[in-house]
């Protein structure tokens, strides 16, 4: 019986389709119902077809493709200037890594300027040098806290009786512990070593764009000929290829342990316990003699594995929740870019010419964060 309702249920609909086709005079457009003498229709305004007749909706046209714009021209200039700035970060990677990180940072950023060579060889070359150069920013050498880098263990030499007759110092053949007679540990420095390190990068590298007569532009600098034919868009996309740091943790997205101040590692907490020594009184011949002994708790090595920072000698900053960089600008959204005041995102003026502020570009620069994206104080 359920079927033989389901039958006659679609036999009924296809019946209803057939006689609507038929008698009535149905919009193209959006299906209703119209009188058969209208010619617009009366809901969405479009042009009736005859009474009668059954209508198909016209295929919609299809949209051709638009056409990408041409690249620029080449410009031999910034070429030039990005092939400079390129050998000079190669030149500093070994002696001074910040300062050729930014060099390197610099040439990167041009290469998204109008007219500029952008090669696939190129781009490769500019991301194996920043990372050689933040590979040295991060880790070095840095002398032994505990032998003070000469790599040897330290001996009080005492006679009975507990009387020291020289001062700590030095012992040839006997190996520092904690550095294994090297003097100095391989590890990764501190925060606030690698902050004092890219500020210093930074102010040699400020001190050599000035020099040559470049001028600032965000945290990069380009020639005053390219600055000034740049339009809002082109500015915006330069100024946001640099990394904007946040204000706290300076973009290493950590600062030091308290603990350990970035050490991965405290001081012994035996209190008796001197460079991995702790001294023993025994009676000798009716004397009392002092005899240094291993630590039992650091294992003669004066130091232990700190707890807080899992040995890592860092602490997620809470400020960038580990990102490293500035809040994004909350008025446009981190695009950089806004409507021009003047044609209100037209590109024209009201005589219908092109807008003489963004020059027919539509949009200007963010006032809030100047067009790169991020806020930093």
């Amino acid at each position: 019986m359920r079927r033989l309702f389901t039958a006659i249920g679609i036999a009924l609909s296809m019946l209803v389709s057939v006689w609507a086709d038929d008698f009535l005079n149905l919009c193209p457009d959006c299906g209703r119902e119209a009188a058969e003498s209208a010619l617009v229709c009366p809901a969405c305004k479009a042009r009736m077809p005859a009474a009668g007749r059954v209508v198909t909706a016209a295929p919609k046209p299809v949209a051709e493709p638009v056409a990408a714009p041409a690249p620029a021209a080449f410009d031999p200039t910034v070429d030039s200037i990005q092939r400079e700035m390129t050998e000079k970060g190669r030149d500093l990677l070994a002696s001074q890594p910040a300062e050729a990180w930014y060099f390197i940072q610099n040439a990167r950023a041009m290469a998204l300027l109008p007219g500029a060579p952008d090669p696939e060889s190129r781009r490769t070359v500019l991301i194996g040098f920043e990372k050689q150069a933040e590979a040295a920013m991060q880790s070095g050498e840095p002398p032994c806290a505990a032998c003070g880098g000469s790599g040897k263990r330290s001996v009080t030499f005492k006679q009975y009786g507990g009387i020291a007759v020289e001062p700590r110092s030095p012992v040839s053949g006997l190996a520092c512990p904690v550095c294994n007679g090297k003097g100095r540990l391989a590890r990764p420095f501190t925060a606030e070593e690698q902050r004092l390190r890219k500020t210093l990068g930074r102010r040699l590298f400020d001190d050599a764009m000035r020099q040559q007569g470049f001028r600032r532009a965000g945290r990069g600098y380009l020639s005053e000929s390219i600055e000034k034919g740049l339009k809002a868009t082109e500015r915006a996309r330069f100024l946001q290829a640099f990394e904007m740091p946040c204000e706290v943790c300076a973009g290493l997205a950590f600062s030091d342990c308290a603990s350990c101040r970035g050490m991965g590692s405290i001081r012994c907490t035996n209190r008796s316990c001197s460079e991995g020594k702790v001294e023993k009184k025994t009676i000798k011949y009716n004397r009392t003699v002092i005899e240094e002994e291993t630590c039992p708790v650091c294992d003669g090595k004066s130091v232990l594995p700190c707890g807080k920072c899992r040995e890592t000698g860092r602490i997620t900053c809470k400020t960038c929740s580990g990102s490293g960089l500035a809040r994004i600008c909350s008025r446009c959204k981190g695009a950089g870019l806004s409507d021009c005041s003047t044609c209100r995102g037209t590109g024209a003026d009201r005589a219908g010419g092109v807008c003489a502020k963004c020059e027919g570009d539509r949009q200007a620069l963010c006032a809030q964060c100047a067009g790169e994206g991020r806020l930093v104080k």
